[in-house]
C-alpha cells in the first residue's frame, strides 16, 4: 500500500527478512525500534503506547493497521483511516479458549497472565468502544465487520479486502505433494491435515514455525504421517513451493480474511478448505474444494484426482486478481477520500 500511495510506514517492529521479501522498503520505513518479531509478548503494554504515540508523523492523512497503533489516534488530530484486520480475537470469540491455554500455565505465570489479559481487554473495549470513530473504520472481510459490531457495538463503514502481489506467483507442472503455509499454533488446526494424510497416504509439506510445531511434529511420527516440516520460508521458497503443489489445504479457526489461500489461488492451485470464516467470501466451487471436519477432509484427499486440482486452474488466478494490489489500493483510496469528504465538511 505504501508503495501504491508513495508513502512512508511507521513502525515499532521490523525483521530483516522483510527487506528481501519487498526490495526497496528500506526507504519507507520509519522504525522506532527495532526488536525481534516475538518481543511485543514480553512487551509492557504502557511501552507499546508510549512508542506508538511519540513519533511525529508529517501527514495528510495517517491509515492504521493491527491493534497498538490505534492509541495514537487520542494523540493526533488528523484525519485517518484504520484497517482492521480483526478485533484481538483472545479477548473475543477465542477468549474461552485463550484462558483454557493460560490456565495450563499454573501459578504464578498464569495468574499474571490472567491479570494482564483482563487489564488489556478492559483497555481495549473501552478504547475502540468510545474513541475509535467506526465510520473511519474498514475490515477486510464481511466476518471481520460482524466481529467488530459484535466486540464495540459499531459497525465499521465498509469491507475492502486485503491486497496480494498476485504478479509474483507462478504456475509449475504439480509435484505429488500437497502444502500448507501459516503459524503453527493451536487455531491453525494443522493436527487436522497431519490425521488426515496420514490416513490417506498423501505427501503433506508444512511451511512455517510457531509453538505448536513441537507437538505437531510429535503427531506426524506417531501417526507416521508423511509430513515434512520446511520450518520459515524466504519469500522465493514460500512462491515456489506454492507453484509446485497439487492443492493447498487451509484449515484455520474461522479465519479473518485469509491471505496464504489468495497466495496458492494466485500460483493456480486450488484451496482445500474448511467450510467456515473469511476465506468463504472469496472461495467458490471453482477454485476450491471444502470440507467440515477431519473426516470431510479424509474424503476430499481420496475423492479428488490431479485432473481435478488442474481444471480449477484458470479460475483460481481469475478469482485471485480481484485482490491484486492496484485494485484493492483503489478501494482504499476511494474510502479515504470519504472520510477527507466527511471530515471537513
Amino acid at each position: 500500500m505504501a508503495r501504491e500511495f508513495g508513502s512512508k510506514i511507521y513502525t515499532c517492529f521490523h525483521h530483516e527478512r522483510v527487506n528481501a521479501a519487498y526490495p526497496g522498503i528500506e526507504d519507507m520505513l520509519v522504525v522506532d525500534r527495532i526488536k525481534h518479531p516475538d518481543s511485543f509478548t514480553r512487551m509492557p503494554l504502557e511501552v507499546m503506547k508510549r512508542m506508538t504515540e511519540r513519533n511525529d508523523i508529517d501527514a495528510d492523512f495517517l491509515v492504521y493497521s493491527g491493534n497498538f497503533p490505534i492509541y495514537r489516534i487520542r494523540k493526533d488530530p488528523s484525519p485517518y483511516l484504520y484497517v482492521c484486520y480483526t478485533p484481538e480475537r483472545g479477548f473475543f470469540d477465542l477468549r474461552e479458549q485463550t484462558m483454557e491455554r493460560v490456565h495450563e500455565w499454573g501459578f504464578p505465570r498464569g495468574a499474571i497472565a490472567r491479570y494482564l489479559f483482563n487489564r488489556r481487554r478492559k483497555e481495549d473495549l473501552s478504547f475502540f468502544s468510545e474513541r475509535v470513530n467506526p465510520k473511519q473504520v474498514v475490515t477486510n472481510s464481511r466476518l471481520v465487520m460482524d466481529r467488530y459490531e459484535k466486540a464495540y457495538g459499531k459497525r465499521p463503514r465498509k469491507v475492502v479486502g486485503a491486497p496480494i502481489e498476485t504478479e509474483k506467483y507462478r504456475w509449475k507442472e504439480p509435484e505429488d505433494f500437497f502444502f500448507t503455509a501459516g503459524g503453527l499454533r493451536w487455531n491453525k488446526r494443522v493436527d487436522w491435515q497431519i490425521e488426515a494424510v496420514s490416513r490417506t497416504g498423501h505427501r503433506l509439506k508444512i511451511a512455517g514455525d510457531g509453538p505448536a510445531r513441537k507437538e505437531l511434529e510429535e503427531l506426524a511420527r506417531k501417526k507416521g504421517a508423511d509430513v515434512e516440516f520446511l520450518g520459515m520460508l524466504d519469500d522465493k521458497e514460500l512462491v515456489d513451493h506454492y507453484s509446485r503443489c497439487k492443492a493447498f489445504i487451509f484449515t484455520a479457526k474461522d479465519e479473518d480474511f485469509g491471505l496464504v489461500p489468495l497466495e496458492a489461488m494466485a500460483s493456480g492451485k486450488p484451496v482445500i478448505a474448511v467450510r467456515e470464516g473469511g476465506p468463504l467470501e472469496y472461495l467458490n466451487d471453482g477454485n476450491s474444494i471444502l470440507f467440515d471436519d477431519i473426516e470431510g477432509l479424509e474424503r476430499a484427499l481420496l475423492k479428488h484426482t490431479d485432473q481435478d486440482y488442474l481444471g480449477m486452474k484458470d479460475r483460481c488466478r481469475r478469482d485471485a486478481m480481484r485482490f491484486d494490489t492496484p485494485v484493492v489500493a483503489e478501494r482504499i483510496m476511494g474510502e479515504i477520500h470519504g472520510v477527507m469528504k466527511d471530515f471537513y465538511q
